[in-house]
């Protein structure tokens, strides 16, 4: 089993690798697309779920954007992810309420903390640490005036040294526009 470990944690590295440098290239800034709008560039708001914690999300002049969350509670247990959101569907920024749909590509690391008993086989929340790869799909919502808010639903799987375990993080987001 010892042979394996490294084997495993190496190709674990190059997949992780791998996705930030594709979630980079993507995220190159690109011409401005008039179909969704002008939106603020930087929002800042809570996560209420699971994960529960902060999150701030840099929006893109090509309508698509990037976000971090610091999930403190039920991440599970503390955790940091980043993610880079393609919009696939958005409304008319002419009316009143705008609406966005994208889907996204991201990475996660955490530290097993309580709580974090329901995700399978994160069952002792042992301090140990986890590295994993989630795919967001989220809804939000822009009314005029200084907040937006959403929800957002991203499976995911995560490997620790003891367990590699599926992940599905749900939840409502609510931010101020900076």
């Amino acid at each position: 089993m010892r042979l394996l470990q490294p084997r495993l944690h190496r190709r674990i590295s190059t997949a992780c690798f791998t996705a930030l440098l594709i979630s980079l290239g993507a995220a190159a800034d690109q011409p401005p697309d008039i179909r969704y709008g002008p939106r603020p560039l930087w929002t800042l708001g809570l996560m209420l779920g699971a994960p529960t914690g902060l999150m701030i999300e840099g929006n893109l002049r090509s309508g698509n954007a990037w976000d971090l969350g610091l999930g403190a509670i039920m991440g599970p247990g503390a955790r940091l992810h980043g993610d880079y959101l393609l919009t696939l569907a958005g409304s008319n920024p002419d009316a009143g309420l705008f609406v966005r749909l994208q889907i996204g590509l991201g990475g996660m690391v955490g530290l097993l903390t309580r709580p974090c008993t329901f995700y399978g086989n994160f069952q002792n929340c042992n301090r140990d640490g986890y590295i994993g790869a989630r795919m967001p799909l989220a809804l939000e919502f822009w009314p005029p005036g200084p907040i937006n808010f959403g929800f957002e639903v991203a499976p995911g799987a995560a490997v620790s040294i003891h367990a590699v375990t599926g992940l599905l993080d749900a939840f409502a987001f609510v931010r101020l526009n900076l």
